[in-house]
């Protein structure tokens, strides 16, 4: 079940960053003289580094207790899995969040 977890956190703190930093325009925005920054980026990016700390943890803390290689093979699959099915309710949230 961490495994699970771990796949889907980590899945949305890469979705949240590529989607977070891909928004900024000229990779600054805000501040007196450049253009404002997109709606919810300061969310989005909070987020993404929140959840790249969780994922972190929950992957190191599901991997270091399966001792065989048989089922750390199976487990790798399972997150992979996990992860790709995780990314299209993230997009969802994140268009949700920015208000597109």
């Amino acid at each position: 079940m961490l495994i699970i977890g771990a796949g889907v956190v980590s899945s949305l703190a890469l979705e949240f960053h590529v989607r977070g930093w891909g928004a900024i325009p000229g990779n600054s925005c805000g501040g007196r003289y450049g253009p404002p920054c997109p709606e919810g980026a300061a969310t989005i990016l909070s987020l993404a580094f929140l959840l790249t700390i969780v994922g972190y943890g929950l992957g190191m803390f599901a991997f270091s207790g399966s001792g065989s290689v048989r089922f750390r093979g199976r487990a790798v699959i399972v997150l992979a899995v996990s992860a790709a099915v995780s990314l299209w309710p993230g997009w969802q949230l994140l268009s949700w969040m920015t208000g597109s």
